[in-house]
């Protein structure tokens, strides 16, 4: 499981102190992206590789999809060259993932009727359990553009990649010697109970319901993660802007002069809680002192 957890600093010189204040966000992600951290779920059952018996064209390694949702996944192929799931058996993934509000799944089928075709359940540390079900041509659709059902709701399930009039591996499950035409491969969105916040997501279990074979190429958690988006000073006052939160949740600002100390041993400064939009500010009075080289403050959940 790889986290796209990018540490930023902030360094304000103040003159009237000559001292240096660092701000460490504990997570940083593109603007597009600031609704908390991602974390990816590599670690599921592989068992076919999407290059070979799906679609040529697709990328690997890090990607962010080019739809409204612009969520990066991570397409990591194991020791034996697999890098996706192509099965009806039920795929289940133990994970470890706290405070995840949002999961986003790239999948798509083989052969999809329009009716109930997967399950997807999630399962916390403490007893959350959430389960959403897909629907074909609604949720999910096949990877091919040929007979089955090719429609998505354009909402919860957007398109992520799409290639036209190419050789892939409809039909026959080989892009060699497969049907010639439209492939897609579709991303889906699952927004999880606010129970889900105060637990680790432990779990997740995607099934086949019979109505055609579910095909996983990449999961996403997106976590309630705030974002320290900007820094302003005024003589000893510092006022943090902070994205990023989810606004049934704490946060809470700490400060230390020594970064190696363990967060717990940070002394709390304030709590906010975020407004309707996830944003909030914090004010900090009298916290730069002249006779202190380095001061440290990041934001976390309570």
């Amino acid at each position: 499981m790889v986290s796209l957890e990018i540490p930023v600093q902030f360094k304000l010189m103040t003159k009237a102190f000559y001292s240096s204040v660092v701000i460490i966000a504990l997570f940083f992600l593109p603007a597009a992206q600031v609704q908390g951290a991602y974390v990816f779920d590599t670690n599921f059952t592989k068992n076919a590789n999407i290059q070979t018996n799906l679609i040529a064209q697709f990328p690997t390694g890090l990607w962010v999809t080019t739809n409204a949702f612009a969520t990066p996944f991570e397409i990591l192929t194991n020791g034996t060259g697999q890098n996706f799931y192509n099965a009806y058996t039920p795929l289940t993934n133990n994970v470890s993932i706290p405070a995840v509000s949002r999961v986003y799944t790239l999948m798509n089928a083989y052969n999809p009727e329009g009716a109930p075709l997967a399950t997807v359940e999630f399962k916390g540390d403490h007893g959350a359990d959430q389960t959403f079900t897909l629907y074909g041509g609604v949720d999910i659709r096949d990877f091919y553009q040929g007979t089955f059902v090719n429609s998505i709701n354009d909402t919860t399930t957007e398109n992520a990649f799409e290639v036209f009039d190419v050789q892939g591996a409809g039909g026959t499950g080989n892009v060699n010697n497969g049907d010639t035409g439209n492939y897609v491969v579709d991303e889906q969105l699952y927004t999880l109970a606010p129970v889900f916040l105060t637990q680790h997501l432990s779990s997740i279990i995607i099934s086949g319901m019979g109505y055609g074979t579910p095909i996983v190429l990449g999961i996403t958690a997106q976590v309630a993660a705030p974002v320290i988006a900007g820094v302003t000073q005024s003589a000893n006052t510092l006022t943090l802007q902070v994205s990023g939160g989810e606004t049934n949740l704490t946060y809470i600002t700490l400060t230390s002069t020594n970064v190696t100390m363990p967060v717990a041993q940070w002394l709390p400064m304030a709590t906010n809680s975020p407004a309707a939009n996830g944003n909030f500010s914090i004010t900090l009075t009298n916290v730069i002192n002249p006779v202190t080289p380095k001061q440290f403050f990041t934001v976390e959940m309570q």
